[in-house]
């Protein structure tokens, strides 16, 4: 698999994990904290929202290495067999 799918489903995951609302929630009665393995977006009960920008930033990373270990493992096991 070439890098830049590497890339591609890496920004996908991120973009996904964070959205969904069931995944990586922290309720309080003040805020909501949506993302996965880190929070990327925040809804404040004030009205507002924000977005965190280096959480996002660590999520591609962690779902870039992942992928890349899979991809790397998968072709290991697929040239023995």
């Amino acid at each position: 698999m070439r890098k830049k799918k590497i890339y591609l489903l890496s920004f996908i995951f991120t973009v996904v994990c964070s959205l969904i609302p069931t995944i990586g929630v922290n309720n309080t009665d003040y805020h909501r904290l949506f993302g996965f393995p880190i929070q990327v977006f925040g809804y404040f009960s004030t009205g507002h929202f924000q977005f965190f920008a280096w959480n996002s930033i660590f999520n591609y990373f962690v779902f870039y290495f992942l992928l890349l270990v899979m991809v790397k493992l998968y072709s290991k096991f697929i040239k023995k067999g």
